[in-house]
Order: C-alpha cells, then sequence, then structure tokens
C-alpha cells in the first residue's frame, strides 16, 4: 500500500520520524507527515524467516493491519499481535518488524528503508476476545489444551501448533447473517478473504469489513459546502461473564465523527498599501484540507506555478494544529484589477478562487473572494502658466493624461480640431503639453479693461473622464497694454479701445457711439476708450446663422461753424468705426452684473468676439481689385478671411459697390450652400471669424 502525504512541512531529518507503542493487543506505529512532504512511501511486513511481504488493503484486512492517518494526518500503522507474521512467545511477547520504504519518485525507485523493530506484551487472555479495527474484525477463542507435567511442556508446546492445525482443517466456520447461515470449511478460509490460524492456546479469526458475509452501513457530506466533522479514535474494552465461555473481552478500535456542520471559511485582507501587495489569509482550516490550485484574475495557477510568478502562497500554522493559507500579490501585477477612484486613488481588486482538497477523500471544494485596497498613488498634473506680448501658455504635465483625466475649456473638450477652431496652439514632449492661446482667443476671460490696459486670465479644467468631475483649474493670468481691442463680456457689456491716427488729428474726446450722449470714459490725443451695454447708446441687434450680433459704431462729427456767409466746413476729416459684438445663439446671454469665477467653478458664461471696421468719408478714384472676376480664394476653415477694399479719391460722392462675393465649401461656383459677404449691394467691410 503506497500514499503521497499532502503537507506544507518539510523535514531534513529522519530522527523522531517513527514513533511505536502499545495498546492492548495492537502495536501501533505511527510515521511524522512532515518528513514525507513531497515524498512516496510504502510499508513492507518481514515475517520471522526474513520474508518480504508488501503491505496491500487485501493483505492488511486479512492479516490484521491497518495503515490510515490521524486527524493531523500523520500516517498510522497498527497490527494485531495476532497478525499474520507476527512472532508469538508462549501468547506472551510478540514482535513485529516492519521496513518503511521513502522515495522521491511515485514508482518507489531508489528508495530510503527505514526499519521499525516493534515489541509489545500483552497478558492475561480472557477466553473469548473480540477486536473491531478500522478494516477487520478480530475474534479469538481460547481453546481446550490438556494438562501437561512440567517436564514435558517444552515438548509437547513445541508440538501442539502443528497437531491443532491438523485438527483445524476438519473444522468447520458458521457465518449467521440476516440471509441465513453460511458454512464453509476452514480449508476454504483463507480463500475467501478471512484470516484463520491458532496459537498455543487459542484460535482466532480475522473478517475483512469487504467480504460478502459481512453488513456496511454508510453516515454523507453535503455538496459543495465546507465544514467541520470532530473526530476521535475510539479504543473501547469490554468484558463480561457468561456460562458458555466465563469472560469475554471485546475490544473496539473505531474512529467516531460528530455530524457535518457548515463552517464557512473567511478571508482577512490583511494587506498594507504602503507594501503595494495583497496579503490575504484564508482560513481557518483543520490539518486535513489542503490547497491544489487558485484562479487569479481568471488565470488558473497550480501552487507550484505561482512559484514562478511574483506570487507567494504558503501556509501559517496555529498552536493549536489548524492552519490558514496566505496569499500575496503584488499591486501592479496583470491579472489585477485596477480602478481610479476619487481625487488622487486607485482602488485595487484582486479576484481569487480557491480550490481545496478536504479530508481523507480528496473532496473537492471551491471558495471565490474579492479583496479591495484603496491607496492614494496618484500624482494629479501641475500647471504652470506664464505670458509674452500677445499670447498666454499654460504648461500642464502629462503623467496620466487622457488615462484617467481630459481637459476643457467651459464646456468643450480641449484637443487638436477644438484648439485649431479656437485658434489655439498644443505643443506636447514627454512631459509636458503647453497651450498657447492668443490674447483675443475663445475662451479668455477679461478681468479688468481700461484705455491701455487688459487683466486677463485663462482657464483650463481636469476633469475626470468617466464621471466628468472637475478635480482642478489650471488658470493664467496676464496683463496687457494694447492700443485697439474689443471686448465682448458675457454680460452684454462692451469695452472698446479705439486708435484714431488721422491727417489732420481730432480731439478723441469729442467722438462718440451712436447716441450722441455716450462719450469715452478715457481718451488720450489718438485713442478713447468706450465702455457701455448692448442695450444702451444705439446699439443695434440682429440674428445671423447660430450668432447674435451687436452692432454699434464710433464716430467724428465734421464741426461747422456760422459765420456772415454761408456756412463753413472745417478741415477735420469725418471718422467711422464699426464695434460687432457676436454671441452664440445657443448659449444664454447673462444681462446681470459680471460675476467672476471662482476656481472651483466649472462652468463659464459665454464670452463674445468682436471686431471692428473703419469708415472714412474722405476717398479716392483710383479703385484697386484684388482678385480677377470668377477667382476663387481657398482657405481652411479655422482660418480668418479678409476681404479689403480702397478708395482714395477725397470725393465725397464716390460709393465702392461690391457683389456677388461669396463663401462655399466647394471650389465649384454652383456649390450649395453659399453664405454671402455682400449683403443688399451696399457699401461694406466684412471680417468672417469661423469658431
Amino acid at each position: 500500500m503506497q500514499v503521497q502525504l499532502h503537507t506544507t512541512d518539510s523535514g531534513d531529518e529522519p530522527q523522531g520520524f517513527i514513533e511505536s507503542t502499545c495498546f492492548s493487543s495492537l502495536f501501533s506505529m505511527k510515521l511524522d507527515k512532515s518528513f514525507l512532504q513531497g515524498k512516496f512511501f510504502g510499508v513492507d511486513i518481514i515475517d520471522p524467516s526474513g520474508a518480504t511481504f508488501p503491505l496491500s488493503e487485501e493483505l492488511a484486512a486479512r492479516c490484521g493491519y491497518v495503515l490510515s492517518e490521524d486527524i493531523w494526518g500523520n500516517p498510522i500503522f497498527r497490527a494485531s499481535v495476532l497478525g499474520c507474521h507476527v512472532t508469538n512467545e508462549l501468547d506472551e511477547r510478540f514482535s513485529l518488524n516492519v521496513d518503511i520504504r521513502v522515495s522521491s519518485f511515485q514508482d518507489m525507485r531508489a528508495p530510503t528503508t527505514y526499519r521499525n523493530a516493534m515489541r509489545c506484551s500483552y497478558f492475561p487472555w480472557a477466553p473469548r476476545e473480540i477486536v473491531c479495527e478500522e478494516n477487520y474484525m478480530e475474534v479469538s477463542v481460547k481453546s481446550d489444551v490438556p494438562v501437561i507435567s512440567d517436564k514435558e511442556t517444552a515438548e509437547w508446546m513445541s508440538a501442539l501448533p502443528e497437531t491443532q492445525k491438523v485438527v483445524y482443517d476438519i473444522w468447520q466456520l458458521i457465518f449467521s447473517s440476516p440471509s441465513g447461515r453460511k458454512t464453509t470449511l476452514v480449508s476454504n478460509a483463507d480463500k475467501l478473504g478471512y484470516g484463520f490460524n491458532n496459537t498455543l492456546a487459542r484460535v482466532f479469526l480475522h473478517s475483512p469489513y469487504s467480504t460478502n458475509e459481512t453488513d456496511v452501513s454508510l453516515s454523507t457530506v453535503s455538496n459543495e459546502v465546507y465544514g467541520t466533522i470532530y473526530s476521535i479514535h475510539l479504543f473501547l474494552e469490554h468484558t463480561w461473564t457468561d456460562t458458555d465461555w466465563h469472560l469475554t473481552k471485546y475490544t473496539v478500535i473505531k474512529p467516531i465523527t460528530t455530524p457535518f456542520m457548515p463552517q464557512i471559511p473567511t478571508v482577512v485582507n490583511r494587506t498594507v498599501p504602503d507594501s503595494r501587495r495583497f496579503d490575504v489569509a484564508f482560513g481557518v482550516f483543520l490539518p486535513d484540507v489542503t490547497l491544489v490550485a487558485l484562479t487569479i484574475g481568471g488565470k488558473p495557477l497550480s501552487p507550484g506555478e505561482t512559484e514562478h510568478k511574483v506570487y507567494k502562497i504558503y501556509e501559517s500554522p496555529f498552536p493549536n494544529g489548524t492552519k490558514s493559507f496566505h496569499l500575496e500579490v503584488p499591486f501592479d501585477d496583470p491579472n489585477v484589477l485596477k480602478e481610479y477612484v476619487n481625487r488622487n486613488e486607485t482602488t485595487y481588486i484582486l479576484l481569487v478562487n480557491y480550490t481545496l482538497n478536504v479530508g481523507p477523500d480528496m473532496i473537492p471544494y471551491h471558495h471565490p473572494a474579492k479583496i479591495e485596497c484603496t491607496i492614494a498613488d496618484i500624482e494629479l498634473p501641475e500647471g504652470v502658466g506664464y505670458c509674452d506680448r500677445e499670447n498666454m501658455y499654460l504648461a500642464i504635465s502629462v503623467s496620466g493624461l487622457y488615462q484617467h483625466w481630459s481637459l476643457y475649456v467651459g464646456n468643450n473638450l480641449l484637443n487638436h480640431a477644438t484648439a485649431l477652431s479656437n485658434g489655439y496652439r498644443i505643443t506636447t514632449n514627454n512631459t509636458h503639453l503647453v497651450l498657447q492661446v492668443p490674447l483675443f482667443a475663445v475662451g479668455i476671460i477679461y478681468e479688468a479693461v481700461s484705455l491701455e490696459r487688459i487683466q486677463a486670465r485663462f482657464d483650463l479644467a481636469l476633469k475626470k473622464t468617466k464621471t466628468m468631475q472637475t478635480l482642478d483649474i489650471f488658470s493664467v493670468r496676464c496683463s496687457y497694454h494694447s492700443s485697439e481691442f474689443i471686448v465682448c463680456y458675457p454680460n452684454g457689456t462692451i469695452a472698446v479701445s479705439a486708435f484714431m491716427k488721422t491727417v489732420p488729428s481730432i480731439d478723441m474726446g469729442k467722438t462718440r457711439l451712436r447716441d450722441i450722449a455716450c462719450k469715452p470714459e478715457e481718451f488720450t490725443q489718438e485713442q478713447a476708450f468706450f465702455q457701455f451695454h448692448v442695450s444702451t447708446c444705439g446699439t443695434s441687434l440682429r440674428f445671423e446663422g447660430e450668432h447674435l450680433i451687436y452692432e454699434n459704431e464710433i464716430s467724428f462729427e465734421k464741426e461747422t461753424f456760422s459765420a456772415q456767409g454761408p456756412p463753413m466746413i472745417t478741415r477735420d476729416p469725418g471718422y467711422r468705426l464699426t464695434i460687432l459684438c457676436y454671441y452664440p445663439t445657443k448659449e444664454t446671454l447673462m444681462q446681470s452684473a459680471l460675476v467672476q469665477a471662482s476656481s472651483s467653478s466649472n462652468s463659464y458664461p459665454p464670452f463674445g468676439y468682436g471686431t471692428m471696421m473703419a469708415r472714412s468719408n474722405t476717398a479716392d478714384k483710383s479703385f484697386t481689385e484684388r482678385y480677377e472676376p470668377h477667382s476663387t480664394v481657398v482657405k481652411y476653415i479655422w482660418e480668418p478671411v479678409f476681404l479689403e477694399a480702397e478708395l482714395k479719391n477725397e470725393d465725397p460722392d464716390l460709393r465702392l459697390y461690391l457683389e456677388n462675393c461669396w463663401m462655399s465649401e466647394s471650389k465649384e461656383f454652383t456649390s450649395m450652400p453659399q453664405w454671402n459677404l455682400i449683403v443688399d449691394g451696399q457699401v461694406a467691410v466684412v471680417t468672417i471669424v469661423t469658431v
């Protein structure tokens, strides 16, 4: 009979490997499981002549031997003193030699053999003794032996066994069962699997439980539910007297177990986050439970295969003999799931399925578990802002960008397409993204505007890609000195700094808007600063495409003087400056006062954008045509389109008319749709801004 032990302890020396004791009429030998870790062993019985008999299940049951395990998994060998190969000295002293072969190979090649010589004494015997073992039953009775004188004892005793054997050959065995009686000769007992023999003063029978004449009952275990069964090896000795045998000794050696009690194992997360390794304990289990496989992140692995990974699996024993299984898995292992959570944290998720063999029958048991650990190990991007004379810049670190976060200008995702359409420029390297934003581009917030100074801010929001939660806002704030600009605020306020250099010069303090009451708030010799609301100063409104367009005009009127003769006109030139502010119709124009957004705000009211177009009353009869008739100019959608017409004749009655001027998505003159640049043949200079 060969057995492989599945234990986790190991030992290098056989010291203490074998422990022998005597129980009543039985030899008992225990082998230390730790020495047999990962090895195979076999037991050989040595009879008095030196012949070797490998222990098998059939030999053990017929000859009075048992090979099993105790509750801790240590191999146990027991043998009756009336066993087949036991040396019997006057039914009082008994000896049995066994060899234990240990090999690293299943076919038992190159074994190391350890011999164990056992000695036991047992006396006195009861007239009838019955032993119930795990795999056989034994009954022995006292036989009638004539009284012999002391001088003749030695000679008679030496001849008695052979004499009695001849007599027993004609004895009969009678088996009683619920189905009736069955009789056979003793000579046929061996063929039926029984062991029948005699000593000097006793006759005994070994009956395996597997014989046809034995009734067997089987107490089951619930499927797929782990539990505990408490077991004890009962050694029961009972004696009684009766008129037939005077004294009967009845010995029972049998494991007794409690009913199955469900017990769900627990998974304990002992992970220290800073170690960046899962440390998971799974238990608690009795020694007869073996871990045979793991499935980590959907990938099945044997305990041996985990050694080739960066995992670590080991048993942790407790003083009471129980144990737990410990598993260590790095956070960065490919089989570990990762989820970005909160502001700067990662939740690492370990999905593991344990496969165990439970009990001596190696019943498989599976237990899934989910272990999570959240750690603040994500470094949020940082932003640095700076300025030059015409642009604002934001440099953003790109570590983790686009994997966890996205950048937004207002409610619009920042990418190369939106950057081009807004007039931004994006450059990247291994560490940073640099965004260049012109002063008058979409998205600029003008915090303070005066005659020669603009204080502007540009915000870039860092948002979670999945949830759109704003985590941070990167801002750059710059001050500029500018001689000419127009700012269209989201609350409908328009601020204009107009640079008007004319020959001869005019008095900038006398310029005005359409409403003559709207004068400049500040002015110099060549510059005037106006600030007004779209609902005042004669501002007009029209809808064009997807925009609201507010229009006003800065002008300087010639002064006339009454003299003795007819009115006279001064030499001051007439001047017109058209102001246009465009607001998207899909957004809401706020009419209330502007409230500056805090750094935690994630939405901004839409700024408009504006342009100024100068008109003068002076003209020239000459005309310059930049393009030939039916000519086509190709522009990209993000490029501005400029049209210019110039009159150099000072004749005040001269007018310029432009017709058949449009833009389209195709080079073909018949392509549709067409967007007219000249409306109703009126003199105009139009600037088209594509956003």
